[in-house]
């Protein structure tokens, strides 16, 4: 359907302390934006007011993961102190598409409720100066989503987000590629998300793949299964956003990175699992490119 779901858009990481995740981050080669707060619309229809979140990114061209906490403390939390208090880690997936309202009025017509179409917005410092990236968003029932904070959205300015200089990482990371999700009743799930996204998953191994149009991909994991998934790590209660993976040009110039900065990591042929106690509630995978270095 045209406008409907193509990508992972981002994966927001929820976390305590914004500097000393985005110094870890920053230390593994990774070029994140600087601070920008949120603006948005309580309900559809309102005006946008400040929020208290905010976040730092490590963008990509057609994607990034989103590292944000509730700077202001005043302000509205964006659900962040619910999240934090059942973990530290990844809480939200949020979709790309063409046309927000294409997404609500379908997932609407498969039975499970959103939010509607809602403005939000953030400023951000652009060569030319500050500038306002808006997006169209649309937030999936709650009830219908319980691992996390899962959405779509409409990109209305992306140039603003997906500024060439900041989507090249000296890690060579070139894309958020995969986000897993650890449940109980993985039968259950796929049906769900077959409604979210408006497709079919692929099984793939122990995965439940739903490969998208634009470099990304989300895996449903049994989470009997997901140690074997994701080695190395302790995992929240399912379910739950139990990690990510990055696209890298050179898997033993990230290798070398993670050794030279003492992170533990599990490693494979064709890439290498950080367990989730090392990167703030969120194992990171980082996945080789086929016919590129390995």
């Amino acid at each position: 359907m045209a406008g409907d779901i193509d990508s992972v858009n981002h994966v927001g990481l929820a976390v305590r302390e914004l500097d000393a995740v985005c110094d870890r981050y920053e230390r593994l080669g990774f070029t994140l934006t600087p601070l920008s707060m949120h603006k948005g619309s309580m309900r559809p229809g309102e005006p946008e007011v400040p929020y208290g979140t905010g976040n730092r990114c490590a963008v990509f061209r057609n994607n990034y993961l989103e590292i944000v906490a509730h700077v202001d403390k005043t302000k509205f939390d964006f659900g962040m102190t619910g999240f934090l208090s059942r973990h530290e880690g990844a809480h939200i997936i949020c979709f790309g598409c063409g046309d927000a309202a294409v997404v609500n009025d379908r997932v609407r017509g498969s039975g499970i409720g959103t939010s509607g179409v809602i403005p939000l917005q953030r400023d951000l410092g652009t060569p030319e100066g500050v500038r306002t990236a808006k997006f169209e968003c649309v937030h999936f029932d709650r009830a219908a989503t319980p691992e996390g904070l899962i959405q779509a959205a409409h990109h209305v300015t992306p140039q603003y987000i997906h500024q060439d200089r900041y989507i090249h990482h000296a890690n060579g990371a070139v894309a958020l590629c995969d986000v897993y999700l650890s449940v109980a009743d993985p039968d259950a799930v796929e049906r769900r998300y077959e409604k979210l996204i408006g497709r079919k998953a692929v099984r793939r191994g122990r995965r439940r793949v739903f490969d998208l149009p634009l470099v990304s991909r989300v895996s449903i994991i049994d989470a009997n299964d997901i140690a074997a998934e994701l080695p190395g790590s302790t995992y929240p209660q399912p379910p739950s956003i139990a990690g990510y993976a990055f696209a890298v040009t050179d898997l033993a110039r990230m290798e070398r990175i993670l050794t030279e900065h003492g992170l533990p990591f599990h490693k494979e042929p064709a890439r290498l699992v950080v367990p989730a106690s090392a990167m703030y509630g969120a194992s990171i995978v980082f996945e080789q490119i086929a016919g590129t270095a390995a």
